[in-house]
């Protein structure tokens, strides 16, 4: 959940710009409760089921490990979901795990 925090009494909200955030914070909360919808709706991007199903799986884990084949889209499906987490989770970190730090920032 994100929290409005008004740190200055000085600044006030129009009902108009408050009326903004709070559609701003609705789409952000639904988007965290489903990730795949906002993937599809609001970045455009189109899954094939597996990618939605990774995507569901590594969602709400802790640490995830994507063993797929060669060729499956690795590299585009982690770029499309840490786009999503990072536009979602203010603050968020990913760690690429690779054989070398060369392919890990690559």
């Amino acid at each position: 959940m994100i929290g409005i925090y008004n740190n200055n009494p000085e600044i006030s909200l129009t009902p108009r710009r408050q009326e903004i955030f709070e559609k701003y914070n609705k789409i952000i909360q639904y988007g965290r409760q489903n990730p795949v919808w906002f993937i599809e709706n609001i970045l455009r991007i189109p899954l094939m089921d597996y990618q939605k199903y990774v995507i569901m799986g590594t969602w709400t884990a802790e640490e995830a490990v994507w063993l797929m084949g060669r060729g499956s889209g690795k590299s585009f499906l982690g770029g499309v979901y840490i786009t999503a987490r990072s536009l979602l989770y203010p603050n968020h970190r990913t760690y690429i795990m690779t054989g070398t730090a060369d392919m890990s920032k690559e």
